[in-house]
């Protein structure tokens, strides 16, 4: 009997300091997660990121800002399709991300947009009024309320070093100029006869080193993931003065012609790659954006249709091809009357803008803010080097790695840039075109007259049946 109330004594004993450990344990770990909490809410002005890939970044931004200023900066990673009106929500942001019209239009809708004529701060107006007027966000009446956190291009990237095997030492800089400044029909010809002993280029003659476009297997690397919607960017720019202009159309009735003439572009283009237009074409395996990269980089054709971030890609394949690249304007015909200087200029546009939530009680923060990560070196640094962000005044192009950047940023600067009106194109036409060339245009060698008006028809016509 002794024996059985000893061992209950003992297994008491153990239990109880069990228990005694486990409590210890759980006001440890609740200490911690208050701790955690209180953390968490004690800053100064709320950030709401919707770009996963930027985060870390804004976070080392908020930290050194916090340091050098001692405000504090709390960055919250959202969803975009979370962002709709503030005021429904028990923490509203001071500064909001926007990444296309559409969220611009119904933050528009709720009020939420801060007008940037509006501002308070004189030092941060001054700045603001400095964003070049391509990469202003506008909607509506108001010209300006976003600030550009990156810049970014699309257009035809060429291998420079490959043309100065073709062309020679001394000419290559010549054709670079010619290839940016000349006509589409210039470029046709280019196209045509680049395996010929010479080309006319802006009516100079060029020879050609035979030897060095042997290896060329097509002229064109373009793959079913190509920015269709870029591509579309210089045509939308001859009938329309921003993408708030190209949104707000019911209709593209002042267009007719301007697809049919913009498919002759994209004739020429998939007519001169190395899969011939056929179900290979239209195969997401078989003409992979991978294939097309590799085939680019190892200089077996001569342009990419391309945007900038595939510069990674490139250098992820041949790393010399990548630290000599530029790009080249996308061409397209043009009407005797129309604006000839669309087929030099490149499409230049911001993924995502800062924007200030006009309902914010610490609106003084929040300028503060952006004007410090547009200025501040520290910041600008931060940017390019975290997230590979390069400011829209970068004044040494030099420190940019990605060589289609700084081509992008050597547009901007010299006023070449094309008003990204391509931002404004609705999604739902967008993706009708495209399957619409998937189904009759891909999958077909050879394009009538036929197939250039009926193309002109479908595209004017759809845009009015998804108001």
């Amino acid at each position: 009997m002794k024996t059985k109330r000893l061992i209950f004594i003992i297994l008491f004993v153990i239990f109880a300091i069990i228990c005694a450990v486990f409590v210890i344990k759980f006001k440890k770990k609740s200490t911690v997660e208050e701790t955690k909490v209180v953390q968490n809410d004690s800053y100064d002005f709320l950030i709401y990121n919707t770009e996963p890939e930027i985060q870390e970044c804004l976070e080392k931004l908020a930290d050194e800002y916090r340091n050098i200023s001692g405000i504090v900066p709390a960055i919250s990673l959202k969803d975009s399709e979370m962002l709709t009106d503030f005021n429904s929500e028990n923490t509203s942001p001071d500064i909001f991300m926007i990444k296309n019209f559409d969220e611009l239009k119904i933050q528009t809708q709720y009020g939420n947009i801060l007008d940037f004529m509006n501002a308070s701060e004189k030092t941060f107006q001054e700045i603001t009024k400095n964003i070049p007027h391509v990469l202003q966000a506008q909607v509506n009446e108001i010209n300006n309320c976003g600030i550009p956190i990156t810049v970014c291009g699309s257009g035809f990237a060429v291998n420079q070093k490959l043309l100065a095997s073709i062309f020679g030492e001394e000419a290559y800089k010549n054709i670079i100029n010619d290839l940016i400044t000349c006509s589409y029909e210039d470029f046709v010809n280019f196209v045509k006869n680049i395996k010929s002993p010479s080309v006319v280029l802006n009516n100079k003659n060029y020879n050609i080193n035979q030897a060095a476009v042997k290896n060329l297997e097509a002229i064109f690397s373009f793959h079913m993931e190509s920015p269709l919607s870029k591509m579309l960017n210089n045509i939308f720019a001859l009938n329309f003065e921003s993408a708030s202009d190209l949104s707000g159309a019911d209709n593209l009735s002042n267009m007719k012609d301007k697809f049919a003439n913009w498919l002759h572009m994209l004739d020429l283009i998939t007519s001169n790659t190395s899969i011939k237009r056929s179900s290979d074409f239209t195969s997401l395996d078989k003409n992979s954006k991978s294939r097309a990269i590799k085939e680019f980089s190892e200089n077996k054709t001569l342009f990419l249709v391309a945007s900038d971030k595939d510069y990674y890609d490139i250098k992820s394949c041949n790393s010399e091809t990548a630290s000599h690249l530029i790009f080249i304007p996308f061409k397209f015909p043009c009407e005797k009357n129309e604006n000839k200087d669309l087929n030099t200029n490149l499409s230049v546009y911001c993924p995502y803008y800062f924007m200030i939530n006009a309902k914010s009680q610490k609106s003084k923060m929040a300028q503060d803010f952006l004007t410090w990560i547009v200025s501040s070196p520290v910041a600008r640094k931060l940017f390019l080097e975290e997230a590979n962000c390069v400011s829209y005044d970068t004044r040494d192009p030099g420190i940019i790695e990605n060589t289609l950047s700084r081509s992008v940023i050597s547009y901007l600067q010299s006023e070449n840039a094309l008003m990204p009106v391509f931002m404004g194109i609705k999604k739902i036409w967008l993706s009708s075109v495209s399957q619409q060339l998937i189904k009759k245009y891909f999958n077909t060698n050879i394009w009538n007259n036929s197939y250039y008006n009926n193309f002109d028809n479908y595209c004017i016509k759809k845009w009015g049946n998804n108001k």
